[in-house]
């Protein structure tokens, strides 16, 4: 963390918010819940350097570089102060600068950081926060000339966030409105926050200015970007009692609901689980059902859901068992529904040696211990891809279903308290007396506004409207392509089907290079293939 006056401007240019907001920002990196960042150099009060001299900011860069390489960590480099760009240099202004835009005397920070990612292979990634006038030049300068260690002959993982274009920044806004929303957390994300949900804030929270963002791809905010360079645990969701199953689910729910467009769908979808104990979402694959159970989930996107206010939601695939299934909905209930893991202790107890060899797990884990609850608000367990679980799991679950409704002895006690909602593909049996609502194509303006949302160039969006033909996953997939930097309309083929887009991500990843398919890319999908994938 690096804020700094600079005296040689003179005493009009003050920044008063200095040095408290330096203070701020690095107490939210540093803190255990929310950044978790360690000091970044050996020596630990020497990582908030404030007011330093060129050859001190230069020797913390350096040093930092070298101790995280060491580490094989993610470095965090915080700049706050004065920035001068002199046509297509950026640089920063510390104590002794005389911004004069002489890297003898100022500090020419795109190329520090440049060769520190060159020269440290070690590096996990890099994260650059910069709030400075013209700081959107260092910016420039760094899709430019970072190209070589970035994907080129040096692959190096950077993101760099700046407050503003090549223009003025006003009152440490950008530094400001990062702080509040690390602290209070994004409810739309997982359970980290990365740049792209700063996106957003930043602009309601510095109108004055134009924060740029910079990928390693040499993307902007349109880009997904790299989810491992991550600023903070989300405050919103993040529980750091919670385990890896419910930290997945909350990753997998901020992922599908990324961009999120309300549709008649969702609408029917949340009308139906507020009137029934049981209900199926079916559609083909594309449709989006796996984003509307998620949307469910996530409270805070459908605020109209208000008795099932306590849900847990499991991602099926063909691989998944009766036992994981079961943990997926306990692991989730146990963290959101109190009293529930002291329940399920409780239910165990009472089982026998038949009963508990017997009973299937989602009786024995779930819906067992959910009967042993006064509940006073419904409890809604949300399965996605019912259709993808083997058969004997898909039994498995349309028996504790029916158990459940019917208030049946091994079922919940009381005939309300436990609801369902349930995805699958049009031919699945469904459970008797199932309410269903199938999964209506989004129209043409609703994917018009996704791909506004996405930040794609609207001399692209209608053609791209066009290509979707009405499916989400296809739309998914053009979006991804068209918010590359070097899209143009003759990338997307004339007949995009499933097969070709998925092909065209793997070639831009680097399948055909004959090394990166070897090291990289067929170790992950060959596990990938092995393990099964849930549904869209």
């Amino acid at each position: 963390m690096i804020a700094s006056q600079c005296p040689a401007l003179g005493e009009t240019y003050t920044l008063s918010f200095l040095p408290e907001l330096a203070h701020e920002l690095y107490d939210v990196l540093t803190d255990s819940r929310l950044g978790a960042c360690s000091p970044a150099l050996a020596q630990k009060d020497s990582s908030l350097l404030l007011d330093p001299t060129r050859a001190e900011v230069l020797y913390a860069i350096e040093s930092a570089f070298i101790d995280s390489a060491q580490e094989g960590a993610t470095l965090v480099i915080a700049l706050i102060g004065h920035g001068l760009a002199c046509e297509d240099d950026f640089y920063y202004l510390c104590a002794d600068a005389t911004g004069t835009g002489k890297s003898m005397t100022d500090v020419h920070l795109s190329q520090a950081l440049k060769e520190g990612l060159r020269d440290h292979a070690d590096l996990d990634g890099l994260i650059v926060l910069l709030d400075t006038c013209h700081a959107g030049v260092a910016a420039q300068q760094s899709a430019r000339a970072w190209g070589d260690v970035g994907l080129g002959l040096k692959s190096r993982r950077y993101e760099l966030l700046t407050s503003s274009a090549n223009s003025n920044a006003y009152g440490g806004d950008f530094t400001r409105t990062m702080v509040r929303v690390l602290k209070t957390g994004v409810p739309a994300a997982g359970t980290t926050i990365d740049a792209r949900y700063l996106r957003e804030p930043l602009v309601k929270g510095c109108p004055a200015q134009q924060p740029q963002r910079v990928t390693i791809d040499g993307g902007g905010w349109a880009q997904a970007g790299d989810e491992g360079l991550w600023l903070a645990y989300n405050a919103a969701v993040h529980d750091p009692a919670a385990d890896d199953a419910v930290r997945a689910v909350l990753n997998r729910v901020g992922e599908l609901t990324s961009y999120l467009q309300n549709t008649s769908t969702l609408q029917a979808l949340i009308e139906a689980g507020e009137q029934y104990q049981c209900v199926v979402l079916t559609g083909p694959r594309g449709r989006g059902k796996s984003t509307l159970a998620a949307a469910l989930f996530r409270s805070s996107t459908t605020p109209s859901v208000r008795e099932a206010a306590i849900t847990a939601i499991a991602f099926c695939s063909r691989d998944t068992t009766s036992a994981a299934l079961a943990a997926m909905l306990a692991a989730q209930l146990t963290d959101r529904l109190p009293g529930f893991a002291a329940s399920a202790r409780a239910y165990e107890a009472s089982l026998d040696d038949v009963e508990l060899q017997s009973l299937p797990a989602l009786q024995r884990c779930v819906i067992g211990p959910l009967a042993r609850l006064h509940l006073s608000t419904p409890v809604c367990l949300i399965i996605d891809a019912v259709d993808e679980l083997p058969e004997a799991t898909e039994n498995v679950v349309r028996n504790a279903v029916i158990s459940a409704l019917t208030g049946s002895p091994s079922g919940a006690g009381s005939a309300h308290s436990v609801r369902f909602v349930l995805t699958a593909r049009p031919a699945v049996i469904r459970p008797p007396g199932a309410h269903q609502v199938e999964a209506e194509p989004p129209g043409d303006d609703v994917i018009e506004a996704y791909l506004q949302a996405r930040g794609i160039d609207p001399l692209h969006t209608a053609l791209l409207v066009t290509k979707a033909h009405g499916s989400w996953l296809h739309a998914h997939l053009l979006a991804e392509r068209a918010t590359r930097p070097d899209f143009t309309q003759t990338d997307i083929p004339d007949n995009p089907d499933i097969a070709l887009l998925y092909e065209a991500e793997l070639l831009y990843a680097g399948a055909d290079t004959r090394d990166n398919w070897q090291r990289e890319l067929r170790p992950v999908l060959t596990i990938l293939a092995a393990s099964g994938l849930s549904a869209i």
